[in-house]
């Protein structure tokens, strides 16, 4: 990491301010495309010898972050099995966005896909003390995918494809990023408009979830037909 590090920092001296060229249609919300995240970030990027690849193995996709001295950063963000291609190209382009902004530490949304719930905007923009506390990672994500129906062995095994055998030893941006993901593909593959209502916020503990899961549930019912 001695080059890519160094390299990363000098391409986010000159990314681009991130334009909000879409709206949320039931919330009004502005957030940014993906190509409008790479068009603020890519010239930079490859200034600095650094380039990004997506690809997709299975229902993971894998992001690289590659430089040219041939150090690269990888993340895996896992997807929703659908067979459906329309919720899944859905999917995969959330999680394009997502993985490359969490990559690069930079923001693509107005309020974070918080607007589902007037009642919480005030608060659930607010990481909870839970993610905080390293030593809890491993248990708030037990207790999400416990709430989700989301089969420990498919956490092991994301663990192992990001190199570490515990959530504890990983950083909070990566852990949201999972949490995140399975909640996404609770919400795809049980026929709920995620990608409308958005997702949970970075922080969520299984309290701030199972609330969320709910919200999606009534906005599903309000919305039907």
């Amino acid at each position: 990491m001695q080059q890519i590090i160094p390299a990363l920092i000098k391409a986010k001296r000159n990314f681009k301010k991130i334009s909000k060229d879409a709206v949320n249609p039931y919330f009004k919300s502005k957030y940014a495309t993906l190509d409008c995240v790479l068009d603020a970030t890519e010239s930079a990027l490859a200034e600095q010898g650094l380039t990004i690849v997506q690809i997709v193995e299975g229902y993971t996709l894998q992001t690289f972050l590659y430089h040219e001295s041939g150090e690269f950063i990888q993340s895996n963000y896992p997807l929703p099995e659908t067979t459906d291609s329309q919720k899944l190209g859905a999917a995969i382009t959330y999680a394009r966005r997502y993985a490359i902004c969490a990559m690069l530490s930079i923001t693509a949304d107005e309020d974070d896909d918080g607007n589902h719930s007037s009642s919480t905007k005030s608060t659930s923009n607010k990481p909870q003390k839970l993610v905080q506390n390293k030593v809890s990672q491993n248990e708030r994500v037990k207790k999400i995918c416990s709430l989700l129906d989301y089969p420990l062995e498919l956490a092991r095994q994301w663990l192992h494809q990001n190199n570490s055998t515990n959530f504890n030893s990983l950083s909070d941006e990566v852990v949201d990023g999972f949490v995140r993901s399975i909640c996404w593909q609770w919400g795809t593959q049980n026929g709920y408009p995620v990608e409308e209502f958005g997702c949970v916020n970075p922080g969520s503990g299984v309290e701030r979830v199972k609330q969320w899961r709910d919200e999606l549930v009534d906005f599903a019912l309000q919305h039907t037909g």
